[in-house]
């Protein structure tokens, strides 16, 4: 099954030129991953950047069965951007597929330490705020936004989701509560959630 490629410059124009280019090298996706069906390529310079290697920023997400798949890596062309999150997301692909194929005993005993894990992370109470007489920091200035889609999980499938994209954090939308949480990797081991409530 072919890719279906979104593709989009921002500060940029995609030449056609470039949007072969994309095709060709993102377009091999489907021989590691029959599954994918689409993939959104978001393409921006930053001229402003001081590091040449830097200037491009190739971003992108593929929704496959199970999971989001998403990678971002920068550099001095639009083709090397390219080269840079095709390989990011073979690799996250060949992650992906070795959670699928594990073996049947192994992958049902994670996902039981993940349930207990979120469990325990859903029963701990919320961290308390900040203590008497800290200093107040000085805001830091807002430079980048990005917007994501969420899809309803459970807990233990965000615990996956995040690991599977090698983050420290991942923001989901709780399938058993329908409110935003974050889960993230604790220094000392193990997993946290955030639970937002309203004071």
């Amino acid at each position: 099954m072919a890719v279906l490629i979104d593709l989009t410059g921002h500060h940029f124009d995609v030449t056609d030129e470039i949007r072969r280019y994309v095709e060709r090298k993102l377009g091999r996706l489907d021989r590691f991953l029959p599954v994918l069906a689409t993939l959104t390529v978001k393409l921006t310079h930053e001229p402003r950047v001081r590091e040449s290697s830097r200037r491009f920023v190739a971003e992108a997400t593929a929704l496959v069965p199970g999971a989001i798949l998403r990678a971002e890596e920068h550099g001095p062309s639009p083709q090397a951007a390219i080269d840079a999150v095709t390989d990011t997301l073979e690799r996250q692909i060949e992650r992906f597929k070795s959670r699928l194929y594990v073996n049947l005993g192994r992958y049902e005993s994670r996902r039981a330490q993940l349930a207990r894990a979120a469990a325990q992370a859903e029963a701990a109470p919320a961290p308390a705020g900040r203590a008497a007489g800290e200093e107040e920091q000085e805001p830091a200035e807002l430079v980048r936004i990005k917007r994501f889609a969420v899809k309803p999980m459970l807990t233990e499938e965000a615990i996956e989701q995040m690991e599977l994209l090698g983050h420290s954090f991942f923001v989901f939308l709780n399938a058993r509560t329908q409110s935003l949480n974050v889960v993230y990797r604790r220094a000392e081991g193990g997993y946290g959630l955030l639970v937002p409530e309203v004071g």
